[in-house]
């Protein structure tokens, strides 16, 4: 009982601490999608801003931003945070799905700038100050990602080659995957990192981007389109760090944070009922993973005891073996029930063997009656011919009579005309 008891103690504290730092790290104004939805009007998305071409504007759902619809093509769309990133330690988790055609076509960037970019890609970007990461299928291979950097001094609308001036890449099939990408941008004091479905991209300790900026995500696709959606970006900090920078900032930077952190502290004075729904609904989901932890504790605890002892196990084993005994004392009663039944069918088939002999004789009726017709239907068929056809004698003096009766008619015929008066003109 005292190991279960400990057990139980522990998962509690760590699960109570895990939703403590949790808690403490997410920046609301910077993030969304973190409990599951993105919108709660289907209209605005809470300290974002929304920007599309000439059409339209990025589609919004409960759980999902469509940042490029399937139809038509050549679509944009952005969304850029309205407050800035205040410390220079952070992660970005960002959750999306590309869906489209075998051969469609399209690219997706997400920014930390210090201006917004509206709906441009890194190729019609210009003279951007900050990073870009882009995730498009550069090159044939099926897909990649790929970092770019930029001080402000270089075109990238202008630039020749704007590929080469890439300082990391992976490749990565991110199309039609069926599942969602998670995505991780992470910046501390020893190194920037991309990661990819928790697989480093590519790593640098030489890059420091400053604070200061705001995160950005733009998207366009092809003329035949790829579909980009956006479920979640939840941008991540150090109170550590954050406290380290007020001691370790002049006096203005100092009093420019302390006015926001007077902010915050109004904000969360003044939540909103959503807020306050959102706090219940954690509340209630660690109180439901408490309790199944307990129940799980409890039910394993009571397994262990009833095995220990040599009635409950042997109570267990009845209890497994009554069933099985219960089948098979069915199955043995279906069984005599089948063997019933063939034998009916068989005595009945025996006790109808008669019917044989009657088949055999009438097929023996049926041949003889058969032979006979071919033996005497020839001769009497002949019979019959020759009782009803005249003897050929019989009809060849029919015929020369015939033919004496011709001659004698046209022999007459002849004299008398001869022998007719003639007339002259």
């Amino acid at each position: 009982m005292g190991f279960f008891s400990g057990v139980r103690d522990v998962a509690l504290a760590a699960l109570l601490v895990l939703r403590a730092v949790h808690a403490e790290i997410p920046e609301p104004h910077l993030s969304f999608g973190e409990t599951g939805r993105v919108s709660q009007d289907l209209k605005s998305v809470p300290h974002w801003q929304l920007e599309g071409d000439s059409t339209s504007l990025p589609q919004l759902l409960s759980d999902r931003i469509i940042l490029t619809p399937p139809w038509p093509g050549n679509r944009r769309g952005a969304l850029w945070t309205e407050k800035k990133m205040h410390t220079n330690e952070w992660t970005v988790e960002f959750q999306f799905r590309a869906t489209g055609d075998e051969r469609g076509g399209g690219n997706l960037q997400v920014w930390y700038t210090k201006e917004k970019q509206g709906t441009k890609s890194v190729y019609t970007a210009g003279k951007f100050d900050g990073l870009a990461l882009v995730v498009d299928t550069y090159g044939g291979r099926g897909g990649s990602i790929r970092g770019f950097l930029n001080d402000g001094t270089t075109d990238y609308n202008s630039h020749h080659h704007v590929d080469s001036l890439a300082f990391g890449h992976c490749d990565y099939p991110y199309r039609n995957l069926g599942r969602l990408t998670q995505l991780v941008v992470k910046q501390t004091s020893t190194a920037f990192e991309v990661t990819v479905d928790d697989k480093t991209c590519f790593k640098s300790e030489q890059i420091r981007l400053p604070a200061e900026y705001i995160f950005g995500i733009s998207a366009a696709s092809a003329e035949n389109p790829d579909t980009f959606e956006a479920f979640k970006f939840i941008v991540h900090t150090h109170p550590e760090q954050i406290n380290n920078n007020q001691h370790n900032s002049p006096p203005q930077q100092q009093k420019q944070n302390q006015q926001h952190q007077h902010q915050q502290v109004q904000q969360q004075h003044q939540q909103t009922p959503q807020q306050s729904s959102i706090n219940n609904d954690v509340l209630s989901d660690l109180k439901h993973h408490l309790q199944s932890i307990s129940s799980q504790l409890d039910r394993l605890q009571s397994q262990l005891s009833e095995f220990t002892s040599p009635s409950g196990v042997t109570q267990k084993a009845l209890s497994r073996i009554s069933p099985a005994a219960d089948r098979i004392e069915s199955l043995n009663a279906r069984m005599i029930s089948l063997e019933t039944i063939v034998k009916a069918i068989h005595k009945d088939l025996e006790n109808k063997g008669d019917y044989t002999q009657h088949l055999t004789d009438l097929q023996n009726v049926v041949r003889e009656s058969h032979s006979d017709l071919l033996v005497h239907l020839p001769h009497s068929m002949a019979q019959i011919v020759q009782s009803v056809v005249p003897r050929l004698g019989t009809l060849v003096w029919v015929m020369i009579l015939g033919q004496v009766c011709l001659a004698v008619v046209y022999v007459g015929y002849k004299r008398r005309r001869a022998n007719a008066p003639k007339k002259y003109l």
